[in-house]
């Protein structure tokens, strides 16, 4: 692609349905045809500021499991297309 027309390419919706359980992090495909991936972000219980942990194909089940995951941790997923941007970030969901 272009540097031009990467410019002028739209960010992609957030995922959807956004889902914690055990551990473990769920979430809705994007119905868009230029998506290449995810992008899982999370926050330990003390911190103050979420990290990239993890990034998923869009040809992979778009689940992430953290073995690291603690009460109080918090996620977020945010899309990829193929110019590189980032969507906004999806809801937050936390292990409470």
């Amino acid at each position: 692609m272009e540097e031009q027309e990467k410019e002028t390419y739209p960010a992609p919706e957030a995922p959807g349905s956004v889902e914690y359980d055990l551990g473990s992090v769920s979430w809705h495909s994007v119905p868009a045809d230029d998506i290449i991936g995810y992008r899982v972000y999370k926050k330990d219980a003390e911190g103050k500021e979420f990290n990239h942990i993890a990034s998923i194909s869009s040809h992979e089940r778009k689940n992430f499991y953290d073995d690291k995951a603690e009460k109080g941790s918090a996620y977020y997923i945010t899309s990829v297309n193929i110019a590189g941007k980032e969507s906004e970030k999806s809801r937050i969901v936390q292990d409470e």
